[in-house]
């Protein structure tokens, strides 16, 4: 199982590219995972803008290959830097995560299967 590394902790996220500050506009698309209605996939986003006022602190965690389960006792909200990980819900589908994506996890009892190494930025709401 991957521990969550709490001790790196980010108070903003810029991107940045050649010393230039980028900001993304929120052009945010949801699918709806049936029937698993409560898991939402997002692409294409500003962190920032998309959880403000809620939370401005992000974890950064990073997983081999391997499966484990996994309980959410609150809303996370992640960003996936790199790989691939597919996550089912007690009595769902299981759903593919890919880097890129950024993906609403809501409280729940799910199943991680961890296929390719994955790093990301997290924040619990």
């Amino acid at each position: 199982m991957c521990a969550v590394r709490p001790t790196i902790l980010l108070s903003h996220i810029p991107f940045a590219h050649a010393g230039v500050l980028r900001i993304m506009t929120p052009k945010i698309t949801i699918t709806k995972v049936e029937p698993m209605e409560a898991l939402t996939k997002f692409t294409a986003f500003d962190l920032d803008e998309f959880v403000a006022g809620k939370s401005k602190s992000w974890i950064f965690w990073n997983c081999d290959p391997s499966e484990f389960p996994w309980s959410y006792a609150k809303d996370e909200y992640a960003y996936v830097i790199a790989g691939q990980f597919y996550v089912t819900y007690d009595g769902g589908e299981p759903v593919e995560i890919n880097a890129g994506d950024f993906v609403h996890f809501p409280p729940g009892e799910t199943h991680f299967k961890v296929t390719k190494p994955v790093r990301k930025f997290f924040t619990l709401v």
